[in-house]
């Protein structure tokens, strides 16, 4: 039965695909068996295994919510599209939704909706602070004001690197130029299951 990780959040930009697509590079590299639902209707990672001839593990676009733990995956991550109803059907059989929100608080006030869903779904959740610049006070009071939600927010957070935009491409986040990135990824994706078994 596979495990499903739902990346949702209803605002645009706050890096769902990208990270949806370095969590799975991270779990092959890790010999984990994983593979990727495309929901996001501008289909980034369809169109990058299509014109980058990635080899992703596609899940087919027309499986249902209901037949997705059937899937013969240990690790299916849902990338959802940037509105509430593209997460819906999926929250019902996540084992984990994870809320990448940028730090800033346009962003911070945006989740409202989505942890409305998941709260609903009952399902185990947390945000990931994505993008963060170094060496600001922001970051720590945007943490504050999603714990005052009442949402935890992983320790883990996704500083911003060049490096994850460019290992959709080159699958080179763990090359020792990235050494930064890879740690931070590899603390996500543990963080992750952690909280989700």
């Amino acid at each position: 039965m596979a495990r499903v990780i739902v990346i949702a959040n209803s605002k645009g930009g706050t890096g769902k695909s990208t990270i949806t697509l370095n969590l799975y590079q991270y779990f092959i590299a890790n010999g984990a068996s994983c593979g990727i639902l495309d929901t996001d209707l501008q289909q980034s990672i369809t169109l990058l295994d299509t014109n980058y001839e990635k080899n992703i593990a596609l899940v087919d676009p027309h499986t249902s919510p209901e037949a997705l733990k059937d899937i013969d995956y240990e690790i299916v991550l849902v990338d959802t599209p940037p509105y509430r109803t593209g997460a819906g059907g999926f929250m019902s059989v996540a084992d984990f939704v994870l809320i990448p929100v940028n730090p800033s608080p346009m962003d911070a006030m945006a989740i409202h909706s989505i942890l409305a869903d998941v709260q609903e779904a009952g399902v185990k959740h947390a945000v990931v602070l994505n993008r963060v610049a170094p060496k600001t006070s922001l970051t720590d009071e945007i943490r504050k004001t999603i714990e005052a939600f009442g949402c935890k927010v992983l320790q883990t957070q996704i500083n911003n690197r060049v490096a994850y935009s460019r290992s959709l491409i080159y699958d080179d986040l763990d090359s020792e130029a990235n050494a930064k990135a890879s740690v931070e990824l590899s603390s996500l994706a543990n963080e992750v299951l952690r909280l989700m078994l």
